[in-house]
């Protein structure tokens, strides 16, 4: 008998749009390849403290509504490569351990990525702990990707469009970029 392969699915509830393809991707795995893969859904700010995942989701969702020009300019200025860096640095140490003690745990043959956040403490991981898992990360942005998704060279990418599969590779251009399309 085969071993399972095990899958990770590490997401942010930032906005429904970075759960629901997560989530949509392991009900897909677990209807149709049960008997070859073993997915799990990985909340990236379970161990958070709870102000920290306050600011990022709720404040997020409230902006969104109530802040509309406030949220139009954060989202603008972390498309400024070293702000969205320093941004994603500070968020880091926030998830780090959890997913540490997570990979290590579950000693996943693949993990696939649903938020921006969570790029740069899974690299930083698998460099510390010296593993060779494949990563995949899934741009849940249709359209217009953020500067965020790119602060990693050498990614695995799943984008939703041909629209943006031309857009990141102009806008990325020292970036080795891989795409598969679904």
């Amino acid at each position: 008998m085969n071993k399972k392969k095990k899958y990770l699915f590490v997401y942010l509830k930032t906005g429904g749009g970075h759960l629901a393809p997560a989530r949509a991707l392991f009900n897909y795995m677990n209807k149709h390849f049960a008997d070859s893969a073993e997915p799990k859904l990985i909340y990236g700010f379970e161990k958070t403290p709870r102000w920290v995942q306050y600011i990022i989701e709720d404040g997020y969702r409230m902006l969104q509504y109530t802040g509309k020009w406030f949220f139009e300019f954060l989202y603008a200025i972390n498309k400024v490569p070293i702000i969205a860096r320093i941004t994603c640095l500070l968020i880091a140490p926030f998830v780090r351990k959890y997913l540490e003690d997570v990979i290590i745990k579950e000693q996943p043959d693949k993990i696939v990525i649903f938020h921006f956040f969570l790029i740069i403490p899974v690299f930083k991981i698998l460099r510390k702990k010296n593993l060779s898992i494949p990563v995949i990360t899934v741009i849940t942005d249709p359209f217009t990707p953020h500067t965020m998704w790119f602060l990693v060279k050498n990614q695995n990418f799943i984008v939703f469009s041909k629209e943006l599969e031309r857009k990141s590779s102009k806008k990325e251009g020292d970036i080795k970029l891989t795409y598969f399309l679904l």
